[in-house]
């Protein structure tokens, strides 16, 4: 399976590790230097330098080939907005992390809305 691992932090890589472990074609998108070269040294994955709430970073990371995006960067936000990319290219199956629960009970409500209408859901972990 293709999986599209969007931010390259402590939760990034151990899912990446894991994913690469089980035989899984897995591409990190991270915006830091420092972060993805440490990935690219340590695990056998492709990755792809670049903000990952941007449609330009997510395209050169192959996210239309991708049958499952995993959004776990720091920011909420980054996560909502990779997710709601992700949706727009096709992807099937998108995981976000977010960590405000006040925050995480407005976006349900608002994604709600969104997705239901569209006949779609979006899974939050």
């Amino acid at each position: 399976m293709r999986i599209l691992i969007i931010g390259a932090g402590e939760v990034g890589y151990h899912i990446a590790s894991r994913l690469v472990r089980e035989r899984h074609n897995v591409v990190v998108v991270d915006e830091v230097p420092e972060v993805i070269r440490r990935v690219e040294e340590d695990l056998d994955v492709m990755v792809c330098e670049g903000h990952g709430a941007r449609p330009a970073t997510l395209d050169r990371a192959g996210i239309e080939r991708a049958e499952l995006v995993i959004a776990v960067t720091h920011s909420d936000e980054v996560n909502m907005v990779a997710c709601l990319l992700a949706r727009q290219f096709v992807c099937s199956r998108v995981n976000a992390e977010y960590r405000n629960a006040l925050r995480g009970f407005t976006m349900a409500m608002w994604r709600r809305r969104l997705w239901w209408r569209r006949g779609s859901a979006l899974a939050l972990i």
